[in-house]
């Protein structure tokens, strides 16, 4: 069994790579797309001032602007969509514990990339793992990444969990704030007992969980411990 969940792990995180890179491309081209719809928008904003300030007809001209906006939409509809055979990815932005129809379908992987540490209390981080799991196909996985307690490598983060449990009324959660000191979010750090409590609590069972010390996502210069999980119905 953990043989079979190494080689699990390893087919998802090929997976994971290969969205990673299909993201970037479909990205790439999206920004291509939208330079040259800006370059197109631009050459018929100067056209057009050419043409107020010509002699030629009227009906001639709005006749030569309307071919060249329906060129324009076809080269933009063209440049914007994918090559056959391949995949398409669709964005949406909304509440995660909260995936509605215009979400279709079930998938092989759901990627849950620190978002559990800092969608908020207890309810909301069960909320999220219950979407992932009522969307994952029977034989998917979830691939999720998560703070970890990190007092015992890092004193400034053993601080801000004494000052901040006042506030946040619970112990692990602080609050991340920007360079001015405002407010930005709670953000809470996980022990392993209590992230794999979470995990069974929606009916979602841990083939691998890893902790890896890195440099932390707000505090580079800082070490700090990170959860990495794969789990399946």
């Amino acid at each position: 069994k953990l043989g079979q969940a190494s080689k699990d792990a390893e087919k998802f995180r090929n997976e994971l790579n290969r969205v990673r890179g299909e993201v970037g491309r479909l990205t790439r081209e999206l920004r291509k797309s939208e330079e040259t719809a800006q370059a197109h928008a631009k050459e018929d904003s100067e056209r057009g001032r050419t043409a107020e300030a010509s002699s030629q007809p009227e009906a001639a001209a709005e006749a030569e602007s309307e071919a060249e906006a329906e060129a324009r939409r076809r080269r933009t509809s063209e440049q914007g969509s994918h090559r056959a055979g391949e995949p398409s990815l669709t964005f949406h932005v909304g509440d995660v514990t909260e995936v509605g129809e215009e979400i279709s379908g079930d998938f092989d992987l759901v990627l849950v990339q620190l978002v559990i540490s800092v969608v908020g209390g207890v309810d909301r981080r069960r909320k999220l793992l219950r979407v992932a799991r009522q969307r994952l196909r029977p034989e998917g996985r979830v691939l999720l990444s998560a703070s970890g307690a990190s007092e015992d490598i890092n004193e400034q983060y053993a601080e801000l969990y004494r000052k901040d449990e006042p506030l946040t009324g619970e112990f692990r959660t602080y609050f991340s704030r920007g360079a001015d000191g405002q407010v930005l979010y709670p953000t809470h750090h996980f022990t392993e007992d209590e992230l794999s409590n979470l995990f069974s609590a929606e009916g979602l069972r841990i083939c691998r969980l890893d902790r890896e010390r890195e440099a932390s996502s707000r505090r580079p210069d800082q070490a700090a411990w990170v959860f990495y999980a794969v789990a399946g119905r």
